[in-house]
């Protein structure tokens, strides 16, 4: 699964690649994990990227591929409510 931002009428961008494997979302904010994921070797489940996509900024420049620590610090920066959790996981891709 991979996370697409509905520009135009007929244009959509990617905003976080495949694999997303937890979401979360409060209308304001909406938070993902996913493991990167190429060709060759398939899903890597030994790399987390974190991600936080701002809903009302209409832009692909969001805050994609973060550490664990860049999430909790971006996530502070923006006051991201702590009650936002990863509502939504899809087990098989953990």
């Amino acid at each position: 699964m991979s996370i697409w931002f509905h520009a135009e009428k007929y244009s959509n961008r990617l905003i976080v690649p495949e694999t997303v494997f937890a979401l979360g979302e409060n209308g304001d904010f909406i938070i993902a994990k996913s493991h990167p994921k190429n060709l060759k070797s398939g899903i890597n489940k030994s790399v987390t990227y974190y991600h936080i996509i701002e809903v009302d900024k209409k832009s692909t420049e969001q805050s994609p591929n973060l550490t664990l620590e860049q999430f909790e610090n971006k996530r502070k920066e923006l006051n991201i409510p702590k009650n936002l959790d990863f509502e939504i996981v899809y087990e098989e891709l953990k």
